[in-house]
Parts: C-alpha cells; sequence; structure tokens
C-alpha cells in the first residue's frame, strides 16, 4: 500500500488527525484506491476508509464507508478492515 497523507497534531496528548489517499493491490493484482481519515493516538485507533477507486471484486466497494482499526508495532502496521455491503 503506497500513501500520500497529512496528519496534523492537535494537542500534547499525542492525537493527530490524519487523511491519507491510498493507493494499493491485492495478489491477484486488482487495485483500489482509499481515503483513509481519523483522529486520534498517533500509535493505535479507528477511523472511516471510503473506497474511491476499484478494479475486480473491488468495484463493488467504491463509494462505500468502511470502519477500520490499525495498530502500529516497530517498522509494521496491522490494519483491519470491517464494510457493510
Amino acid at each position: 500500500m503506497k500513501c500520500l497523507a497529512t496528519i496534523t497534531t492537535l494537542n500534547a496528548k499525542n492525537t493527530a488527525n490524519l487523511n491519507a489517499n491510498c493507493e494499493a493491490k491485492n495478489n491477484s493484482n486488482e487495485k483500489f484506491w482509499l481515503n483513509l481519515a481519523r483522529t486520534s493516538d498517533m500509535n493505535a485507533e479507528v477511523g472511516k476508509a471510503i473506497y474511491l477507486y476499484g478494479e475486480g471484486k473491488y468495484k463493488e466497494y467504491v463509494g462505500k464507508k468502511c470502519k477500520y482499526a490499525v495498530k502500529y508495532f516497530e517498522d509494521r502496521m496491522f490494519y483491519k478492515q470491517q464494510c457493510i455491503k
């Protein structure tokens, strides 16, 4: 996943506003683009993902808003998303 993001620190408690546009592809080479947005702890929390573009099985997700959670550990990111069809 490749992202272009803005992160604005909101206060001294490590809270930030994240807005990112990301391009990704799965192991079948199907591409999709997302907008990720959240206001939360810099290291973990939940936000909303909106599908902007999709190929193959991701076409049906375009325009959908999905909840996601992210947790960072060292140089890795753990990401989980839930979309309601």
